[in-house]
């Protein structure tokens, strides 16, 4: 008996950490128009189907299966989804911040440096290289 509870805690165990984007087929549903701002870059949303606004400057983005968003490329954004310096901690379990690419550049290169320390603040921006 306590081996068949025993397999059945370990089976509902491995269900709770199994997790999947469930995408209808495009063009089955209506998707709504984005209403971005001037200059904001328009993407397409975690299923590949529906035009999305793209993410800013120290927004959210990523996410499980990118459902936070994707960075404006036009602006050179890329999503960063842990501390740039830091590659064995985890500050965000899946969620990252838009960051411009060159910035991202600049810090990894001053981290490999001798005794560079990076910050890590709780929100971002994180740095501010202008």
């Amino acid at each position: 008996m306590a081996k068949i509870l025993y397999i059945v805690l370990l089976l509902a165990y491995c269900a709770a950490l199994t997790s999947a984007l469930s995408c209808l087929e495009c063009g089955t549903y209506p998707c709504p128009k984005p209403k971005c701002r001037k200059r904001v870059t328009i993407v397409k949303d975690a299923c590949r189907c529906c035009d999305v606004c793209s993410k800013q400057l120290y927004q959210k983005c990523g996410g499980p299966f990118g459902i936070v968003g994707t960075c404006d490329p036009k602006r050179r954004l890329v999503c960063v989804e842990k501390p740039i310096c830091d590659e064995d901690s985890v500050m965000f379990p899946a969620n990252g911040y838009c960051l411009r690419k060159r910035d991202v550049g600049i810090v990894e290169k001053l981290c490999k440096l001798p005794g560079m320390v990076c910050p890590k603040p709780k929100t971002p921006p994180f740095f501010r290289i202008d």
